[in-house]
């Protein structure tokens, strides 16, 4: 089972929680804080600089999914990339697979 939640997961920046609440119902007593990351997917055709964003309602593991989804859509002719930002940023940041 961990393997699979490591392979899915496409960094180790977030752990899969959407707030304080739920850190604290899903790993028990919990002291430190949950940023709350939001996350993007942006896809385009091979080609063209300009991609269609798509927001995110979720985790990165989610985030994943959207782009993996998307990215069938163009039959191997697509590119992709997921993104992330935290309040505290300016922007957005490509979230590198590892």
């Amino acid at each position: 089972m961990a393997d699979y939640l490591l392979r899915r997961r496409p960094h180790g920046r977030d752990a899969g929680y959407r707030d304080q609440a739920h850190a604290a119902e899903v790993a028990g007593d919990f002291s430190g804080t949950v940023e709350p990351f939001s996350y993007r997917v942006v896809v385009g055709e091979k080609g063209s600089e300009i991609g269609r964003v798509i927001p995110v309602d979720g985790t990165a593991m989610d985030a994943h999914d959207v782009l993996q989804r998307e990215l069938e859509t163009y039959n191997g002719d697509g590119w992709g990339r997921i993104e992330y930002t935290l309040p505290t940023m300016e922007g957005w940041e490509r979230l590198d697979p590892q």
